[in-house]
């Protein structure tokens, strides 16, 4: 399909809608592969008929809770980075799931960070500077999302294009992109049609992501009306939203149903 070749290295985002079958395609990619777990994925795997219990023996992971920041995360990408100097580094795959629970764990940290670990009620006034507070509630605030803004920019450039050998890939859910029905010109106003999809993300990192990244794909699953396969999945490598090395497809997507989507 390309002269790409993606065990060389692809520092790759997949994105798409829950559901999609982003997870069980990434499970496909060369193995041994690590994990990031941050919201559970795995168990999407267990009961793919593409994933054998063969592959899930080559598939290490981690679980890593949302609430007790990315210290953990750090720690193993340290300790990858340092594995990968001595040419330890035994994975081929290295997948974060996913990029929504990453900017959370780092919007949280910011919390604990400007206010010490404490709740709201617990801060004198002087260190409510700077912050909005309802009640026991911190509500983020534009340095919040620069902190994460810069956060991920470290991670990314220090982390996922460090290991030059091994295929580093964030999944990404996305979200509706509301506008105006181009078909009703009476109703100027009403932004009640959906024009698109964005990367699940604050504003700013949504629109930069899929520019950082040197492949981004997006999967799509849809009904197809046949009651013998109801549902159908597939990946794009040309739209609005992703961008990719690999040849255009014909129809703009590649159906992976009950397919290895590497070996496709």
């Amino acid at each position: 399909m390309s002269s790409v070749k993606v065990s060389d290295n692809m520092v790759l985002m997949a994105c798409g809608k829950g559901g999609s079958g982003k997870t069980t395609a990434l499970a496909t990619f060369p193995k041994p592969i690590y994990l990031f777990d941050i919201d559970q994925r795995r168990k999407g795997m267990l009961g793919s008929d593409i994933i054998t219990d063969a592959d899930l023996e080559q598939i290490e992971f981690d679980e890593y809770d949302t609430k007790t920041g990315f210290k953990k995360i750090n720690q193993k990408f340290l300790d990858f980075a340092n594995r990968y100097d001595k040419r330890q580094l035994e994975f081929k795959t290295i997948i974060v799931e996913s990029a929504d629970q990453l900017f959370e764990m780092l919007l949280l940290d910011s919390f604990k960070l400007k206010a010490g670990g404490k709740l709201a009620s617990e801060l004198a006034e002087h260190e409510k500077r700077g912050m909005i507070v309802l009640g026991d509630v911190n509500i983020p605030t534009p340095d919040e999302y620069k902190y994460i803004y810069a956060c991920f920019r470290h991670i990314f450039y220090n982390y996922f294009k460090y290991f030059h050998k091994c295929n580093v890939i964030l999944s990404a859910g996305t979200t509706p992109v509301w506008g105006k029905d181009p078909k009703d010109a009476n109703n100027k106003y009403a932004q009640d049609v959906i024009v698109g999809r964005r990367i699940f993300a604050p504003q700013g990192l949504a629109d930069l992501l899929p520019r950082m990244f040197d492949e981004v794909w997006e999967f799509n699953k849809k009904e197809t009306g046949a009651s013998m396969q109801p549902l159908m999945y597939e990946v794009s490598f040309r739209s609005d939203l992703a961008k990719t090395c690999i040849k255009q497809l014909p129809n703009g997507w590649l159906d992976i149903t009950n397919k290895n989507f590497y070996n496709e």
